[in-house]
């Protein structure tokens, strides 16, 4: 039908592990690791590691974080603030918001049409951000 699909796990991962590089914002401080956590069987984190084009890590080496003992502990590393830094569109729902509707992340129905426009809204940015740093 032409429209993206939601792949299993288990094929997301095989993806990573034939792609030569593997663009995230915080994907080794989240994605990554939640990964290679629930699925040591099938993710070789040695592997997938020295693949992965980390924006967020990007954007803390090109404008480090200020001290937090300073005050200014606000994060400005996230996908949003980051777009939004280069001019570029962010995400384009918020999923806490859906989780509170849904009663939880793990609640929300995969073909929720608000949940699919979250998931290719934070793909577009995350693409945008990868090919502006």
């Amino acid at each position: 039908n032409g429209e993206p699909q939601i792949a299993p796990v288990e094929d997301v991962i095989a993806m990573l592990d034939i792609a030569d590089r593997v663009d995230g914002h915080n994907f080794t401080g989240f994605d990554g690791l939640a990964l290679a956590w629930h699925h040591p069987d099938l993710v070789d984190w040695n592997r997938l590691a020295p693949k992965i084009r980390d924006t967020e890590l990007i954007a803390r080496q090109v404008k480090p974080p200020r001290s937090r003992e300073a005050g200014h502990s606000a994060d400005r590393y996230g996908l949003d603030a980051v777009a939004a830094e280069m001019g570029l569109p962010g995400k384009t729902d918020d999923l806490k918001r859906l989780a509170r509707r849904h009663g939880g992340y793990g609640l929300i129905p995969q073909d929720d049409p608000e949940y699919r426009s979250y998931l290719e809204g934070d793909l577009r940015a995350t693409a945008a951000v990868s090919d502006g740093v």
